[in-house]
């Protein structure tokens, strides 16, 4: 017998030359993080240690691996707790909760409940009436939790765990079933007064009901008259409100409810022309009808109406509906259509009837159409308008050429929009870099040469170097040389390091030299980039890099680094001491410190310190007890359960 990892008396460790690869895959990286299994008693484990339990899975012959569910080969495609639990021998639940047994962590339950690879057959076992709150509620919130395993949670919660937060997730599942649905609705509806929620929450969860996709037509029925406005708009939207219930609503004393009808396809088509001239006064409601995809060619009363109404809304409305043909419904003859045409138009013959027209707004219309043909956008750049030559040069869709043409365009504005362009070549911006006006917007153009960027970088205005620093295409050596030449520059600095081209190991080196600049020079480079943007590299900086950043003399960088996950437990424990409260709380939701907390508690309980409310002195008799390590630990612990909150609540 020898004493394991948790200081409790295990059987003899067998090493296995050849362990079973799918047991391995399977329970080394579960195991080894997420869970934490105790026995019944402070001095002995009825799993023994996760190496000796591994060993003992890995002797077992494939048919026993087929027998309780786990995969004969590599790679196992979930992580089965019905087929862990047939091993042990042991239920999770008892009689008062969760078996002593099974000391699951609370971080390892979600781990396993968020992850993608947890089978069906494993999360309908976590499901019980006498499951932890935050089991129910974790599997409420999934999105991916199929709507068998959320029908057994409503029995769950109907059968003992009255949980409102399962209940409100319930609501707003995609996969809930009508049947739970209407259950949910029920739980809240017979709430007892003393439980019974604020009116505002339990609008809330209507309306969430009346938006759910699965939500019965019966529960949407009874919805349709709810005296708040927006759960009667919500019904109007739901494709799955009876027909029945939509021509009710049809006549709604409110606006913004007759307008969610009138968008839904369910509307008979009766209904919908009725709404389109009854609310001749409410353009938002026609404007709403144009917008419904269930008007089309075929409908064509309804579509003549629309055509000829004389709100701009209901016609652009109109035509971005995508089963009506802009340039079939339209007629060019009119002036309002001629506007909808020139925005809207994909027919090149119409663009250019458009073109020729004396109108100024409708060659800034088609000069930004997508869809405008080259022959029509030549033309327009040779405009004597100098406000047409700009559309054109900033349209996307304009051919190299024109836009070579307009880049040398007497007015500077135009060749400000040609270098700004995404699509302008790099040719055009090479010429563009040696023009005033335009170095700083070429600069910034993920178009423009290496070469050219790096001429620019050495540039003597400091926002044309500040614009090659944000360039996406900057190559990493271009980035590196302007750290070591602008290091004294935070705005240049600030935004090489936002750079996602910038390597690592340039990234850590400037990391730690504005960490001992923020002291010498007040700077504020660190507490910009990482407190008040979302930056992707915190994740991938080296351990010691983030230990450094949690020692950084701003505040704000130190309440980002106490929610960083990656930073070492030890380090996490002494941030407890920071002079920032915020901080301070913002340890207590690390996924890091709840994991310490979680062991830390089973550790103390199976050593004794924390079921036996004992004198210090008799206390420290406990070998774990009085080691140097566990009390520093409880004591710093304990400074963070308190500061933070945990313990006071």
């Amino acid at each position: 017998m020898t004493d394991d990892s948790f200081g409790t008396v295990s059987g003899p460790f067998i090493h296995i030359e050849d362990p079973h690869p799918a047991v391995e895959q399977l329970l080394g990286p579960l195991f080894s993080k997420v869970l934490i299994f105790a026995g019944p008693g402070p001095h002995i484990s009825s799993l023994r240690n996760y190496q000796c339990f591994r060993d003992k899975m890995a002797r077992l012959p494939a048919d026993a691996l087929r027998t309780i569910g786990l995969p004969a080969v590599p790679p196992p495609t979930d992580i089965d707790m019905m087929a862990l639990r047939q091993v042990l021998t042991e239920p999770i639940y008892g009689p008062f909760g969760m078996q002593d047994g099974w000391k699951l962590n609370t971080l390892g339950l979600k781990a396993l409940i968020a992850s993608p690879l947890t089978s069906h057959r494993a999360l309908a076992n976590m499901i019980h009436p006498r499951a932890p709150g935050f089991v129910l509620v974790a599997m409420s919130k999934r999105p991916s939790t199929h709507s068998d395993l959320l029908d057994i949670l409503v029995d769950a919660v109907l059968r003992g765990n009255h949980d409102q937060d399962v209940v409100f997730n319930l609501a707003r599942h995609p996969n809930a079933s009508a049947n739970a649905l209407t259950t949910a609705r029920g739980l809240l509806a017979s709430a007892t007064p003393s439980s019974r929620l604020p009116r505002d929450a339990i609008t809330n969860f209507e309306r969430s009901l009346a938006w759910n996709k699965n939500t019965s037509k019966r529960d949407l029925a009874m919805l349709s008259r709810n005296r708040d406005l927006s759960v009667r708009e919500a019904v109007g939207l739901n494709l799955n409100t009876d027909v029945a219930d939509l021509v009710t609503l049809s006549s709604d004393t409110d606006d913004n409810v007759r307008r969610a009808v009138a968008a839904n396809p369910n509307l008979p088509r009766e209904t919908m022309i009725a709404m389109s001239m009854g609310d001749s006064g409410n353009a938002n409601v026609r404007a709403a009808v144009a917008r419904n995809t269930s008007v089309d060619k075929e409908f064509a009363s309804l579509l003549v109406s629309l055509c000829n109404d004389d709100d701009m809304q209901v016609l652009r409305n109109l035509a971005c509906n995508p089963n009506v043909s802009v340039d079939d419904c339209f007629d060019l003859q009119q002036p309002l259509h001629q506007a909808i045409l020139a925005d809207y138009s994909e027919a090149p013959h119409t663009l250019r009837t458009l073109a020729g027209m004396e109108d100024d707004d409708l060659l800034l219309s088609v000069a930004t159409n997508k869809f405008t043909p080259a022959d029509v956008l030549s033309s327009l750049a040779g405009s004597a308008k100098t406000i047409v030559r700009i559309i054109v040069a900033e349209n996307t869709t304009t051919p190299p050429s024109l836009l070579e043409q307009l880049s040398s365009d007497t007015n500077e504005d135009v060749r400000q929009r040609v270098a700004e362009n995404e699509h302008a070549p790099a040719a055009v911006l090479e010429t563009l870099a040696n023009d005033d006006s335009c170095r700083e917007l070429a600069a910034y153009n993920t178009n423009t040469p290496p070469h050219v960027l790096d001429i620019l970088s050495k540039d003597e205005d400091e926002e044309v170097r500040s614009a090659v620093a944000m360039n996406k295409s900057t190559p990493a050596h271009i980035l590196e040389a302007m750290l070591e030449a602008d290091e004294e520059n935070q705005v240049i600095v600030s935004n090489l390091l936002r750079n996602p081209n910038l390597s690592l190991d340039c990234l850590s080196n400037a990391i730690v030299k504005e960490l001992r600049r923020e002291d010498e020079d007040d700077r504020s480079v660190l507490q910009d980039v990482i407190a008040f943007d979302v930056v992707n590299w915190l994740s991938e900086l080296p351990v010691s890099t983030l230990v450094a950043l949690s020692h950084s003399s701003s505040i704000y960088v130190r309440r980002t680094m106490a929610t960083n996950s990656l930073l070492p437990a030890a380090r996490l424990i002494l941030m407890s001491r920071d002079s920032d409260n915020v901080a301070v709380k913002n340890l207590a939701h690390n996924p890091t410190i709840e994991m310490a907390v979680d062991k830390l508690s089973c550790l103390l309980t199976r050593s004794g310190v924390g079921r036996n409310k004992r004198p210090i002195a008799e206390i420290s008799t406990y070998p774990l007890a009085s080691n140097p390590t566990v009390q520093m630990a409880v004591d710093e612990l304990s400074c963070l359960l308190v500061r933070s909150g945990v313990a006071r609540n």
